[in-house]
């Protein structure tokens, strides 16, 4: 694919190159003048599915970070060949590696980018506090052009994958950076813990934190984990559940699967690694039904969104 920014601001669309400063997220794509930011959906860990050009079939990569995703619409006058063109042409100019590009003429886009996005549908993008209905949907399964490339910097890699689609003149910008924010370790309160037990028998244990979508302990969970041990270590006679919750985004069979996936996570871990007597916390999951805050906006989303340890007195 040859590109050209130059004609494309002969034509009136111009690219504005903006790189990654220090530890903030890199933004290393911006639109064209006349594209119009629909939402965006931003995960601080989250895996993306990258493809990379491997001679035959292209290969696939799963690459997890910090992950930034707008969702743009193009104008009705900018072919989806110029805006394709004009995004290779400025990654290239701000040092990226270009990975892979696809175009209609190869004829496997649809397939390639519903493989490569078998969740887009669920992501929740949002602009000026509101969520995007379908139109995510609407990228992967009409994949028209897909690009994908990476630059590797000391502070840690950038990886772009673009997607343009066929319906609504939509495409999708993915900015995904590893080693970009750290893992420090969040320090459970045990005076706040101690005190919420005694008066109401549960305490919310926000400082217990997974990977987007996924049952996986990220690594700055590691201290509440040892501090919630200590807890249970402190008071050896009495018994407790282990209940993860969720907000009520996707169906709720997999919402209350999710939730009751990452209890059983932090119990395995209390019991592996800090010797918790298998029988003293049982693992359950309630998905979005007991909620602490609206799931009409992202605040009361996040507040939904929990590991609750509650005092069980039954055997």
């Amino acid at each position: 694919m040859k590109s050209s920014l130059v004609a494309l601001t002969a034509l009136g669309f111009s690219f504005i190159l903006v790189s990654s400063a220090g530890a903030e997220l890199a933004t290393p794509v911006s639109p064209c003048s006349g594209c119009e930011m629909l939402g965006e959906y931003q995960q601080d860990f989250e895996k993306l599915h990258l493809a990379r050009d491997s001679g035959g079939e292209p290969s696939i990569v799963t690459i997890e970070g910090r992950l930034t995703s707008h969702l743009y619409r193009r104008p009705a006058e900018l072919t989806q060949v110029q805006l394709a063109e004009g995004y290779e042409a400025q990654l290239r100019a701000a040092g990226f590696t270009i990975l892979l590009t696809y175009s209609p003429d190869d004829g496997k886009v649809p397939a390639l980018t519903t493989r490569l996005y078998p969740e887009m549908g669920e992501r929740r993008y949002e602009r000026d506090g509101r969520s995007l209905g379908s139109d995510p949907r609407m990228i992967a399964p009409f994949g028209t052009f897909y690009l994908s490339a990476t630059k590797t910097a000391p502070g840690g890699d950038t990886h772009v994958a673009i997607v343009l689609g066929s319906k609504r003149n939509l495409h999708v910008v993915d900015v995904l950076e590893t080693g970009v924010f750290d893992e420090d370790e969040v320090t459970l309160d045990l005076s706040a813990l101690r005190a919420s037990m005694t008066s109401s028998g549960k305490h919310a244990l926000r400082e217990i934190r997974f990977a987007s979508n996924s049952p996986t302990l990220r690594g700055e969970s590691r201290a509440a984990i040892r501090a919630l041990a200590e807890y249970l270590q402190e008071n050896p006679d009495l018994h407790y559940y282990v209940v993860g919750h969720e907000d009520d985004r996707g169906e709720l069979s997999r919402s209350v699967g999710l939730s009751e996936s990452r209890a059983r996570a932090v119990v395995e871990a209390l019991v592996s690694t800090h010797g918790i007597a298998k029988g003293r916390v049982l693992a359950r999951g309630v998905g979005p039904l007991a909620p602490l805050g609206s799931n009409a906006t992202e605040e009361g989303r996040r507040l939904n969104r929990r590991i609750e340890l509650v005092l069980r007195t039954s055997r």
